[in-house]
């Protein structure tokens, strides 16, 4: 039981991670689609949203998804800036992103 809360308590980080490993190693479309999605849309916000003390799971995924597509798109703008963008380098950067806030939310609880 203690497991399957720590995975889940750590998913989006897992989800990030994969989303590099499958760009890096060029799977099938499929697969790399799916999980560069769930790595931009989804990943970042669902690390981030532990902070709202919200209750209505509604506004949590709304909020997530805004938060998610939020911080991709400032990555994809800083990343442009100093003109090293590439698909990998903005999901590398999410995954850590990602890696950090999850890291934060163990540590605080």
């Amino acid at each position: 039981m203690r497991v399957m809360a720590g995975v889940r308590r750590d998913l989006p980080a897992l989800v990030a991670w994969a989303a590099v490993a499958v760009v890096a190693l060029q799977f099938p479309t499929p697969v790399r689609a799916v999980l560069v999605v769930a790595a931009s849309a989804w990943a970042p916000g669902a690390a981030l949203a532990w902070l709202l003390e919200s209750a209505d799971r509604l506004e949590r995924a709304v909020l997530t998804v805004a938060l998610s597509l939020g911080v991709a798109t400032l990555v994809a703008v800083v990343l442009s800036l100093i003109h090293v963008m590439t698909g990998l380098h903005a999901l590398a950067v999410l995954a850590v992103l990602s890696t950090v806030a999850v890291t934060f939310r163990e540590l605080r609880v």
